[in-house]
């Protein structure tokens, strides 16, 4: 009975780990567009900007691979397991990456 359980809530820690991830990338889209260097926001250097977007894709690799392991629970049930664990150890690792991209875009503000 555990052992069924634990196949439904792996699927829920991916969702956990998307939800942090679009976090992480919007604190780091917004810190871009509200920091001033050189009369213009910091989202507008390229460096920047491209950890916003890393930040951006890795939320949507969360988002997406957390709904696919939602999908196939509901129409497999227990069946899924294998792609549960797979969404849990994917998601948690996109969110982490996103997480990584939104540090380097803060800065020093982010510990």
């Amino acid at each position: 009975m555990v052992q069924r359980t634990l196949t439904f809530s792996r699927g829920g820690i991916s969702a956990l780990a998307s939800g942090v991830a679009s976090h992480a990338a919007a604190l780091a889209k917004a810190h871009a567009a509200e920091r001033q260097l050189y009369g213009a926001p910091i989202g507008k250097l390229g460096a920047i900007a491209e950890h916003t977007l890393r930040a951006a894709a890795f939320d949507l690799c969360a988002a997406a691979i957390s709904v696919r392991a939602a999908t196939l629970v509901e129409a497999w049930g227990a069946g899924a397991g294998y792609y549960t664990a797979v969404a849990k150890l994917a998601g948690c690792a996109y969110g982490e990456e996103a997480v990584t991209e939104g540090r380097r875009v803060l800065s020093g503000r982010a510990l």
